[in-house]
């Protein structure tokens, strides 16, 4: 899919992204550590084993990072300019290693005057899901997004 200009992005629209991920233990390891998030649910398979999961709970931010990239990647990956907000973010169920998350995108408002010239702030709605079709993400986006050429 294109990147979509700020005109081209309806208020309302539905995107149900093709783009899948498979979760790695790689990826949770990986990025825990990065972010010093050494919590022993995210890193340690004995220690979350004994957990009421049972098993290792993959880091939130490897789930919101990966569904804001599919979005990013299939609707505004060369038209966005950052981020404005993230707010009322939920985690409603856990990821655990190989699971594959899908995204969903909804316009739920549109504001031409960003205060960036140029740019327009789009505010999303981003759910994701596991391949169960388990909600596991939910959040309320704002990006600024380029406007069409004059």
């Amino acid at each position: 899919m294109k990147s979509l200009t700020f005109e081209e992005l309806d208020v309302g629209r539905v995107y149900d992204h093709e783009l899948r991920r498979t979760i790695t233990e790689v990826d949770n390891v990986g990025l825990s550590c990065l972010t010093q998030n050494l919590q022993p649910l995210h890193i340690d398979a004995d220690f979350a084993g004994k957990s009421r999961w049972g098993r290792v709970l993959v880091d939130s931010m490897v789930t919101i990072g990966v569904l804001m990239g599919i979005h990013n990647l299939e609707l505004t990956h060369d038209t966005a300019s950052g981020d404005l907000r993230i707010k009322d973010v939920k985690f409603p169920n856990p990821v655990f290693h190989g699971d594959t998350l899908r995204a969903r995108t909804t316009i739920v408002g549109k504001n031409a005057e960003s205060g960036i010239a140029g740019y327009g702030a789009v505010d999303c709605l981003l759910e994701g899901f596991t391949q169960r079709g388990e909600r596991i993400m939910e959040c309320a986006w704002t990006q600024f997004v380029r406007s069409a050429p004059r």
